[in-house]
């Protein structure tokens, strides 16, 4: 039995990772492979880098990440609306 390793990646790959993606004439797919990622792990940094511009990948991880946003949520609603 082989125990697998979890990797982490800083913001910066992530970042850099999804722009390859974004280049002409490159697929999600292919990249992933040449990096040794699973696919579905890029589609998901895709799908945070759109929604989350400025706080996506924080230094926390998923946990950090959560918190923020729920943090920026409960602000948009105590917020003084015009």
């Amino acid at each position: 039995m082989s125990v697998r390793m979890r990797r982490s990646y800083d913001a910066e790959f992530k970042k850099n990772t999804v722009l390859l993606c974004d280049e002409e004439g490159r697929t999600v797919a292919g990249v992933a492979e040449s990096l040794e990622i699973p696919k579905g792990l890029l589609y998901r940094w895709r799908r945070e880098l759109t929604a989350h511009k400025e706080i996506a990948f924080p230094d926390r991880g998923k946990e950090g990440f959560n918190r923020r946003a729920t943090r920026d949520k409960r602000a948009s609603k105590t917020a003084p609306r015009c």
